[in-house]
């Protein structure tokens, strides 16, 4: 605090002399020193800038992701469950089942052929029965060290006992259809879980 500064009587004090009145005393305080404007910017930002050293959180490390799967034979094992689970699913669907749902198996390219497939069957009448049997589910490749695995796997299927009918309930079924299709079907975690996100024709002799 600045110190105040004490004065002699000015002049004007002196004509109370002998009037038995103590002259007075005129107490003069120092004006605070003016800040430039330089000076209040660069204290400003030393205030911000404190500020927000102390109120900003120290960041956290980011954690390294976790694999789904702890190895390639796991993540064949899950991959081939869930497959036989989407063809459980369509095998319902075909028999009528009302709770069937195989298109939650199914994501992508595979999901859009899959809805693509239905409206064309409605679009025509037709109707497909029957059962479709896994006879061989095998692992090609996979990949597991990210978050996301893929996979790629070839699947068999028996399609002899489905059958095609039109709306009058004739069989239509196209003369000379393979009873065995080989498909490659590739796999990819969605969510935590796996779904069939593509499946491509291949030889049948791989059968």
């Amino acid at each position: 605090m600045p110190q105040e500064e004490w004065v002699r009587p000015s002049p004007v004090d002196n004509s109370r002399e002998g009037s038995g009145i103590p002259p007075t005393v005129t107490r003069v305080t120092p004006a605070p020193p003016r800040l430039s404007s330089t000076r209040v910017v660069c204290a400003g930002m030393l205030v911000v800038a404190a500020t927000l050293t102390a109120c900003s959180p120290t960041p956290t490390p980011t954690p390294t992701p976790t694999p789904v799967f702890a190895s390639e034979d796991e993540a064949f094992a899950a991959a081939e469950a869930t497959y036989r689970a989407y063809n459980d699913a369509s095998n319902e669907r075909r028999l009528g089942g009302p709770d069937a749902h195989p298109e939650n198996y199914l994501t992508g390219a595979a999901l859009e052929a899959d809805l693509t497939a239905s409206d064309y069957l409605r679009a025509e009448g037709l109707t497909v029965t029957g059962t479709v049997v896994i006879i061989k589910f095998e692992g090609i490749d996979a990949d597991i060290q990210n978050r996301g695995t893929s996979l790629t796997a070839l699947v068999c299927l028996d399609s002899k006992n489905t059958r095609v009918l039109d709306a009058g309930g004739t069989d239509v079924t196209p003369a000379g259809r393979a009873e065995v299709v080989a498909l490659e079907a590739r796999m990819v975690t969605n969510e935590g879980a796996l779904q069939v996100e593509e499946e491509t024709d291949v030889e049948v002799a791989r059968c």
